[in-house]
């Protein structure tokens, strides 16, 4: 039983070593290795400056859909008369995709008085031919679908999309303009304080803490008025919150902002102010879609 045991392990070793490693040949000559690391190495370099690149590539589209109206009809009865001529119209072209477990090669969805046919081209298929073809077909298919059935529509634009970009930018501003800004913002600050001041001088005795401002710069071609009613929400916030208390709104060219008593430091209204953008605007959750930053 050992005898045969022992023979055994030498029959294995004797085969294990006339049979090719791969990763005991690589470790027998590091320098082949080191050679084809180099040289893979070089021909990425290579291949990432000297490949095609496009902005925009072309890639063809390979999906139409050919949609047929009967008004007014069932979907059972649209189905049996109309998405079936339809099928096999299609069906006669030679360039449809082959279907299999993953894809498809024409399929429909039919509902009252509406039939919609996807067809499904071949790969490395000529488009523009095998749409024209498939266009033929289908207007030869017309005549053998039942009176008051619309044309049949090929849409064959799959791959046309539109897309709007939108930004908001704009050139640094100049030392003057932040002047003129900051002597406006400071002149409404002047005027809104003294009148709080001849209006409430006793309560204002009785206040813990100092007045404070929170001002946004906007483009001078906005009106600030226009945010007064998302100041006052903000305002009532702040306050239900203890943040402060006699909020006054003020607006201007290019700034709105509010100005109030609050004991607390610039950090703890720097901090309520993003705890307000998300909680009563979502602002995180837009910010977090759009790959943003809160700040």
């Amino acid at each position: 039983m050992y005898q045969d045991k022992k023979t055994r392990e030498e029959v294995l070793e004797a085969e294990s070593e006339h049979r090719f490693n791969t990763a005991r040949f690589f470790v027998d000559n590091p320098s082949i290795s080191w050679a084809l690391l180099v040289g893979v190495m070089l021909w990425g370099i290579f291949a990432y400056f000297f490949m095609p690149k496009s902005k925009d590539p072309d890639i063809p589209v390979r999906i139409a859909m050919a949609t047929t109206t009967w008004p007014g009809q069932s979907a059972v009865k649209v189905e049996e008369l109309v998405t079936k001529q339809i099928e096999d119209a299609i069906a006669q072209s030679e360039y449809l995709y082959q279907p299999d477990a993953r894809s498809f090669g024409v399929k429909s969805l039919t509902l009252n008085g509406i039939s919609m046919v996807q067809a499904q081209l071949a790969p490395h298929t000529d488009v523009t031919k095998a749409f024209n073809d498939l266009n033929l077909k289908l207007i030869d298919a017309q005549n053998t679908l039942p009176a008051g059935v619309e044309s049949t529509q090929l849409n064959t634009e799959f791959g046309d999309t539109a897309a709007v970009l939108l930004a908001v930018a704009s050139p640094p501003a100049g030392a003057d303009e932040i002047a003129l800004r900051a002597k406006t913002i400071r002149e409404a600050l002047s005027k809104i304080r003294a009148k709080n001041a001849s209006n409430n001088r006793d309560k204002e005795k009785q206040k813990v803490g100092q007045r404070v401002s929170m001002v946004v710069a906007l483009p001078l071609s906005v009106a600030g008025i226009n945010a007064e009613a998302a100041l006052q929400v903000f305002s009532n916030w702040m306050e239900l919150e203890g943040y402060g208390a006699d909020f006054k709104i003020l607006h201007g060219p290019g700034f709105v902002g509010v100005d109030f008593f609050s004991d607390k430091s610039d950090k703890q209204l720097a901090e309520a102010r993003k705890l307000f953008l998300i909680q009563r605007l979502s602002a995180q959750t837009f910010f977090l879609t759009h790959g943003s930053q809160l700040l």
